[in-house]
């Protein structure tokens, strides 16, 4: 049964105002209407890592049949043919990885450095054709992420980079994002720091490993990458480690891009816990 709210309404009727009664919703008085806009915004405390909202399918477990239940609530797994595919594809990068047992990398004369563009090249290529055969069917085990850890480690940037592609494809692994972090603490790659950053955001358990690593790049790091990494470190910094970054700013060269990056992060940081107070 409706219950129903009667109000007063003042009603104009041949230039004179009545009251009458009224069964409508009584409207909002400006003061109910200006406390309304002028409310704040709910603000997050929650961890400023967590700021990735696709959720990527599950990783299978490592000794199941070769199906799993994805996001979307439906059984995938590889065909014969798929994984036929999968195979050859980690054999021959198996083959690429240890050409120089077996005597069969491939070869660029051009320049004293060309062979070693050119394997990591070939790796980086079949490395994107593996996490396109698991993109395609939707498809992420055990194996696809030791493949992963596997590669984040080789000693090139866009190796790195493929590998960090195929990590960023499937649900979050603290195992990974391990071996990222150790792999990191010797890169000089800005480019891969900045895109590591976005992998790192999804890994707010770590964050005494991840700040160790942006503190000592930060420090001592290539001039290139610790720009990036200053840049990019605003989604990192929050309510109890600000002061911690507040004080590694002022330990670095004053007049440095990357002090004056970190600085602006930081003021940004502020800006936001305090809604521009």
């Amino acid at each position: 049964m409706k219950l129903l709210k009667w109000t007063l309404v003042l009603v104009p009727v041949a230039g004179l105002l009545y009251w009458v009664w009224s069964d409508a919703e009584p409207v909002s008085s400006d003061i109910e209407l200006n406390q309304a806009l002028t409310a704040p915004a709910t603000t997050q405390s929650t961890n400023p890592f967590q700021t990735k909202n696709t959720q990527p399918p599950s990783i299978a477990p490592q000794n199941t049949a070769p199906t799993q239940t994805t996001n979307k609530s439906r059984a995938v797994g590889l065909s014969a043919q798929a994984q036929a595919q999968r195979t050859t594809l980690e054999q021959e990068l198996d083959a690429l990885r240890n050409c120089k047992q077996t005597s069969s990398c491939p070869i660029d004369d051009s320049d004293p450095r060309a062979s070693s563009f050119l394997l990591a090249k070939q790796i980086s290529e079949k490395l994107q054709r593996y996490a396109q055969l698991h993109k395609n069917n939707q498809y992420y085990d055990q194996q696809t992420a030791l493949t992963t850890q596997d590669y984040l480690t080789y000693p090139d940037g866009h190796v790195q980079s493929a590998a960090l592609d195929l990590m960023q494809a499937q649900a979050p692994n603290a195992e990974s994002a391990k071996v990222l972090i150790d792999a990191l603490k010797s890169s000089y790659d800005g480019k891969l720091m900045a895109q590591a950053m976005e992998e790192l955001q999804r890994y707010p358990q770590l964050e005494p490993q991840i700040t160790e690593l942006f503190s000592n790049q930060l420090k001592t790091g290539a001039f290139n990458l610790a720009q990036e990494l200053a840049k990019n470190i605003g989604d990192f910094i929050h309510a109890d480690n600000i002061a911690y970054y507040k004080s590694l700013a002022d330990s670095l060269p004053p007049r440095s891009a990357k002090a004056k990056y970190l600085k602006t992060a930081i003021l940004e940081a502020e800006f936001g816990l305090t809604g521009g107070y």
